[in-house]
């Protein structure tokens, strides 16, 4: 099932929202900076436009852009509903410590009182059992 939420799922929740921030930050960028559009250059005859067919490579890329964007917008949700929804309150903490805040086993054992391997295990079998 390819919509299954699973602890490899869950892991890539920091590297999805790092990466939807680098979108967000470089909305507005001018991807034709630099371009000078006053040059006309001539090849096997033909007038090439520069400015023209740079713009309509950069409105592909844009367009993929924003498919992939609206791709980690939408992993980004389910995720974060999907632990925000966890019926087990410590497995909850334990999932909002991991993937959102981004603390390590480690350091969410020293919180809770357990070990890292307790923390982990505690959290994989959570998921395992309620995956939906």
């Amino acid at each position: 099932m390819k919509n299954k939420i699973t602890m490899a799922r869950l892991e890539q929740y920091q590297s999805i929202k790092r990466q939807i921030i680098i979108f967000e930050s470089d909305l507005g960028i001018s991807y034709l900076k630099g371009v000078d559009t006053s040059k006309i250059s001539v090849q096997s005859g033909k007038v090439s436009r520069p400015a023209e067919d740079m713009a309509l490579k950069l409105y592909e890329i844009s367009k993929e852009c924003e498919s992939e964007y609206k791709r980690l917008l939408d992993e980004f949700e389910v995720l974060t509903k999907y632990i925000l929804h966890i019926k087990n309150e410590e497995v909850k903490e334990i999932a909002i410590r991991r993937f959102i805040a981004g603390q390590t086993y480690e350091q969410i054992g020293d919180v809770i009182f357990c070990s890292r391997t307790t923390v982990m295990r505690k959290l994989k079998n959570y998921i395992a059992h309620n995956a939906h």
